[in-house]
C-alpha cells in the first residue's frame, strides 16, 4: 500500500483518529489528576577510598573499588537494613502501616512478622543507584508524604553506615576474643617452658650453654698433654730399666746411669786405690800378714758398698719406671673419665639448648600473638567508616509522580498510534474505492475518465493533500 492510499484512507476516516486521540489524552489527563501524588526524597553518600587504614596505614586496593561500591549498594538495599529502618522509624506505631499489615494478614492468613513486612514495603519504594563516574551512591525513597520520604531516605543512609561499622567490628571483636584466649594459652606455655629450663639449670648446675663444656674441654686437653708427657717419661724409664738389666753382667762401667752417679764414682776410685795398696802390700807381705789382711778387708768392704750402691741405683731406676707406668695408667683413667664427663655434659648442653629454643619459640609466638591481639583490640574499638553522608535528604516541594506533562506527551504518542491502528482496522473491515489506483487494482479494468472531487468542508491542508486525478 502506497503513501497516497494511506493519506486517502486517513482523510476519509479522520474522525476515528481524532476521537481515539482525544479519548486517550483525556483519559490520561483524568488519571494523572486523580492519581495520588508521590514525593521522592534523595540523599547521597560518598565512599572515601583515599583514606587508608588509620592503624596499619594500608591503602584500599584500587582493583576492589568497583566490587566494594556494588557491595555497599547491596547492603543499603538489604532486608536487614530495611528492618532496622522500620525499627528506627517506629512504623509499628504508625496506624496506616499497622492497618495495612493487619488487612494483608487477615486476607492471606499468613503469620508474617510486622517488622519483615514493613521492611519489604520500604524496599518496594526504595531506589539505590551508584554513580557511574564517581564514588557517590544516591538513596531515593518515594512516599505520599514528603517529610516521611526525606526521613526514610536519611534513615536508610545512617542505618547503612551503622551496619557497615557493625559488619567491620563484629569479626574484629570475635578475632580479638579468640586471640585473647590464645594469648593466655601461649603465656602458660611460655611460663612452663621457662620453668622447665630453670629447673634443668638448677638440677645440673648449668647456667649457660657452652660455658661449662668449654672448661671441661680445656681440662681434657691439659690431661691429654700430661698423659703424653707421662708416656714419654714411662718409655724413657722402661728403656733405662732394659739397659740396666742388659748391662747387669757387664759391671758398673757398662751402666751409663751409674757412671754419672758421684757416690758410685767416689766408691769406685776409693776401691781402685784400695786394690792398688792391696797389690803393693801383697808383693811385700804374705797373705797372713796383718797389714795385708787389713788392706784386703778394706777392699772387700769397699766392694760390698759399691755393690750395695749399684743395687740401690738400679732399684731407683726401676722404681722410677714403675712410677711412670702408674702415672700413665692414672692419667689414662682420668682422660677416659674426663671424656665421659664431656659426653655427659654435651648431652646436658644439648638438652639445655633444646629447652632454650623452646623458650625462645614460645616467647616469639607469644609476642606475635600479643601484638596481633593488641592491634585487634584497637581495631575493634575504632568505630569509623569510609562512608559519609554527602547531602542529606530534603523534603521535596514538587511531587515526582504523576508527571502530567510527560504523561500527556506519551498519551499523544499512544493515542496517535491507536488512532492509526483503528483507522486501518476500520478500513480493512469496510473497504472503499478512494482513488484511480483502487479502481484499476480492484476491478482490473482500464480507467477512461475521472470526475473531480466535490468540494467538502475539510480543512484546506487536507484538500491540498488529496492527489490529482489520474487519466488513462
Amino acid at each position: 500500500m502506497g503513501a497516497n492510499r494511506l493519506i486517502l484512507i486517513f482523510l476519509a476516516r479522520w474522525r476515528v483518529f481524532g476521537w481515539t486521540l482525544a479519548v486517550t489524552v483525556l483519559t490520561t489527563l483524568v488519571a494523572s489528576v486523580a492519581m495520588s501524588k508521590t514525593y521522592t526524597a534523595s540523599t547521597t553518600v560518598v565512599i572515601d577510598y583515599k583514606g587508608g587504614d588509620p592503624l596499619t596505614g594500608s591503602a584500599f586496593p584500587s582493583d576492589l573499588m568497583a566490587g566494594y561500591l556494588a557491595t555497599q549498594v547491596d547492603i543499603i538495599g538489604s532486608h536487614a537494613v530495611a528492618a532496622r529502618v522500620a525499627d528506627a522509624l517506629k512504623l509499628s506505631e504508625v496506624p496506616a502501616y499497622r492497618d495495612r499489615f493487619e488487612k494483608v494478614a487477615r486476607k492471606t492468613g499468613s503469620r508474617a512478622v510486622f517488622r519483615d513486612w514493613a521492611a519489604d514495603k520500604l524496599l518496594e519504594d526504595l531506589d539505590v543507584s551508584p554513580s557511574r563516574e564517581s564514588d557517590v551512591i544516591t538513596i531515593s525513597f518515594a512516599a505520599s508524604d514528603p517529610l516521611f520520604a526525606a526521613d526514610v531516605a536519611d534513615t536508610f543512609a545512617q542505618t547503612s553506615i551503622r551496619a557497615n561499622v557493625e559488619l567491620k567490628l563484629e569479626p574484629l571483636k570475635r578475632q580479638a576474643a579468640w586471640f585473647d584466649e590464645q594469648v593466655l594459652t601461649l603465656r602458660s606455655a611460655l611460663e612452663k617452658a621457662q620453668a622447665e629450663l630453670s629447673s634443668y639449670q638448677i638440677a645440673h648446675g648449668v647456667l649457660a650453654a657452652g660455658d661449662k663444656l668449654d672448661v671441661e674441654t680445656a681440662h681434657l686437653s691439659d690431661l691429654s698433654a700430661q698423659l703424653a708427657a707421662a708416656k714419654g717419661q714411662m718409655y724413657d724409664g722402661e728403656a733405662r730399666v732394659q739397659q740396666v738389666r742388659a748391662a747387669a753382667r757387664g759391671g758398673v762401667d757398662a751402666l751409663p746411669d751409674l757412671l754419672q752417679n758421684p757416690a758410685l764414682q767416689a766408691l769406685k776410685a776409693e776401691l781402685a786405690r784400695a786394690e792398688a795398696r792391696l797389690a803393693e802390700v801383697g808383693s811385700r807381705y804374705d797373705w797372713n800378714h796383718p797389714q795385708r789382711r787389713a788392706v784386703a778387708a778394706e777392699v772387700a768392704s769397699l766392694r760390698q758398698r759399691l755393690a750395695a750402691e749399684v743395687a740401690n741405683a738400679t732399684g731407683a731406676i726401676e722404681r722410677a719406671a714403675e712410677l711412670a707406668r702408674q702415672r700413665v695408667a692414672d692419667l689414662e683413667g682420668a682422660v677416659v673419665e674426663q671424656r665421659k664427663r664431656i659426653l655427659a655434659l654435651g648431652a646436658e648442653q644439648d638438652k639445655l639448648s633444646v629447652l632454650k629454643r623452646e623458650v625462645e619459640n614460645a616467647q616469639r609466638v607469644y609476642d606475635a600473638a600479643l601484638q596481633r591481639a593488641s592491634q585487634l583490640q584497637l581495631e575493634s574499638r575504632l568505630e569509623g567508616t569510609n562512608i559519609v553522608v554527602l547531602s542529606p535528604a530534603v523534603p521535596p516541594l514538587k511531587p515526582s509522580k504523576p508527571k502530567v506533562a510527560l504523561n500527556l506527551a506519551l498519551s499523544v504518542i499512544l493515542g496517535s498510534g491507536l488512532g492509526l491502528a483503528f483507522v486501518l482496522l476500520f478500513e480493512f473491515k469496510d473497504r472503499r474505492i478512494r482513488s484511480a489506483e483502487d479502481v484499476i487494482d480492484e476491478l482490473g479494468l482500464p480507467l477512461l475518465a475521472e470526475m473531480p472531487p466535490e468540494r467538502t468542508a475539510w480543512p484546506r491542508f487536507f484538500r491540498l493533500a488529496a492527489p490529482s486525478a489520474l487519466k488513462g
